[in-house]
C-alpha cells in the first residue's frame, strides 16, 4: 500500500508542475457538452455498477508500464448518494487497491465527484463525467462505458483522465477504436492526444483479488431486484 501511495504521489506531483510548466491548453468541458444524449437523458446508476475491466486509460495515475490488469467494482448506495468504486491493479508482482467514493449529491445526471481513499490524497476532489455507455441489445444492461475526469485551478487544467471500461476483459482492437471514436465525437479528443496519449491494458495474463463479499452481497441483491421489475414490465 505504501509503495501505490508513492505511485499515485508521483502522478500529482507531475500534474502540480504540470500546472505551472505545461502549455495553455482549453478548458475542462461542462458535463452537458461532452454527454451523449443518451446519458444526459437515460443514465442508469444501477446498470453502472457491478465488475468493469479498464481496456484503455489516458490517466497520470496510472504509471504506464508499471501497473496494469486494472478492474473497477463499482456498487451504488442511494441513501448516502454515493458509489464506491473498488478500484484494482497490478504493479510490479503484487495486487493493490485504490478504492474510490463517487458523491452524487447535487450533480447532473452522469456527473459525480471522486475522491481516493487514501491518505491526504481523499483531499482532492475529481469531477468525473459519464460521457457515454453502450447499451447490450439483448440484456438492456450497459456494456461499455466511458468517463472523464478534469480539474482546473486558476484557469488552468492541472489534470484529465479518461477512462475506458468493458464488462469483457479481452476487447478487440476494432471495439476499442469504436469506443476511441466516440470519445473523440464527444469533443475530448485533445485530452487523448495530450502528453502521455492512450495506454492499452492487456488483460491476457492477468488475475484479479477476490470481490469484497459484502459488496458481492449488494450487487446480488440489486440485480435480483432488477430482475423482478424487468419481469413485472415483460408481464405487464
Amino acid at each position: 500500500m505504501v509503495a501505490l501511495i508513492h505511485v499515485l504521489l508521483v502522478g500529482v506531483l507531475a500534474a502540480v508542475l504540470a500546472l505551472f510548466l505545461g502549455a495553455s491548453g482549453p478548458s475542462c468541458p461542462s458535463p452537458e457538452d461532452i454527454q451523449t444524449d443518451y446519458v444526459k437523458a437515460h443514465f442508469n446508476l444501477q446498470k453502472f455498477q457491478g465488475v468493469w475491466y479498464e481496456a484503455a486509460y489516458h490517466d497520470w495515475t496510472q504509471p504506464i508500464s508499471v501497473c496494469g490488469c486494472m478492474r473497477s467494482v463499482k456498487h451504488y448506495r442511494p441513501e448516502v448518494k454515493h458509489i464506491f468504486d473498488n478500484f484494482t491493479l497490478h504493479c510490479q508482482g503484487d495486487h493493490y487497491f485504490a478504492n474510490l467514493t463517487f458523491d452524487l449529491t447535487g450533480k447532473s445526471i452522469g456527473h459525480m465527484t471522486g475522491r481516493w481513499n487514501l491518505g491526504p490524497i481523499q483531499l482532492i476532489a475529481i469531477p468525473n463525467t459519464v460521457v457515454a455507455v453502450g447499451v447490450d441489445v439483448t440484456t438492456g444492461e450497459y456494456e461499455w462505458v466511458i468517463e472523464y475526469q478534469c480539474v482546473e485551478v486558476w484557469k488552468h487544467v492541472l489534470f484529465a483522465g479518461v477512462n475506458f471500461y468493458h464488462r469483457h476483459r479481452d476487447v478487440p482492437s476494432e471495439v476499442l477504436q469504436s469506443l476511441i471514436s466516440i470519445a473523440r465525437q464527444q469533443g475530448i479528443g485533445y485530452w487523448l492526444d495530450h502528453g502521455l496519449g492512450i495506454t492499452v491494458v492487456d488483460h491476457s495474463n492477468c488475475t484479479y483479488p477476490p470481490i469484497d463479499e459484502e459488496v458481492t452481497t449488494r450487487l446480488n441483491q440489486d440485480a435480483s431486484k432488477q430482475q423482478d421489475i424487468k419481469l413485472k414490465e415483460d408481464s405487464a
